[in-house]
């Protein structure tokens, strides 16, 4: 997956966008390639995802190589019979304790798992992998 983060992204973390273009086409210029197919709708969301991380090597760039690899950044995408819906293929069973801030299992689990528009936070604070049940 580094190898394809490598090829989405021209900068590191550090680098924001310096251009004074605000238009969605441009957000992420300083850290995404405008030359591999990243839709515009998704840049924003994509830079703004990776920043707001907090783990610092989830950069623009390897939150858009996922979004690729998972999905080819098809928001409407449903696997029913591997559970797997939506731009990072989120199983129901996984994003019931992603959705809570704090990490706890939500009572229930949205259908679809997530907006069509919105891709995933990636790693929350509190990661709920030890907390599985």
């Amino acid at each position: 997956m580094a190898v394809a983060a490598l090829g989405y992204g021209i900068t590191t973390r550090a680098g924001r966008d310096t251009k004074d273009d605000n238009s969605p086409a441009a957000c992420g210029a300083a850290e995404l390639r405008a030359d591999k197919g990243i839709p515009v709708q998704y840049r924003r969301l994509i830079v703004d995802s990776a920043h707001d991380c907090l783990r610092p090597e989830a950069g623009p760039a390897l939150v858009a190589a996922m979004l690729k690899a998972e999905s080819d950044f098809d928001a409407n995408l449903a696997d029913p019979a591997k559970d797997e819906y939506g731009i990072a293929r989120w199983t129901p069973s996984i994003l019931r304790w992603w959705i809570r801030a704090d990490g706890e299992q939500a009572q229930e689990t949205p259908r679809p798992p997530l907006p069509p528009r919105s891709p995933s936070r990636p790693w929350p604070a509190t990661a709920a992998s030890s907390n599985r049940a």
